[in-house]
C-alpha cells in the first residue's frame, strides 16, 4: 500500500476518487489500514524475537530503539 512512496506520493493516491474528485475520508482510511498492517506486521517480529530471546538483535534492527535500548537483565 505504501511501499515505495513518499509522503507526497501517498497522500496524492488516497485524496482523489476514480474520478479525480477529492476526498478527504479516504486519506483517513487509508492511514488506518496502512497502521493496522504496519503495527501488525511490528507485533509479529517483535514477539518472534521474544519466543527466540533475541531482543538485543531486535532493538538495535529498529531505528527508535538502536543504541538507546539495553534489553539485558539488570
Amino acid at each position: 500500500m505504501c511501499r515505495g512512496k513518499d509522503l507526497i506520493s501517498f497522500k496524492d493516491d488516497f485524496t482523489h476518487e476514480l474520478d479525480g474528485s477529492f476526498n478527504s475520508n479516504l486519506l483517513r482510511s487509508a492511514d488506518k489500514v496502512h497502521e493496522l498492517v504496519s503495527g501488525s506486521k511490528e507485533f509479529d517480529e517483535s514477539m518472534e524475537a521474544i519466543k527466540s530471546d533475541d531482543l538485543p538483535a531486535y532493538y538495535e534492527s529498529k531505528e527508535f530503539t538502536k543504541g538507546r535500548v539495553d534489553p539485558s537483565p539488570k
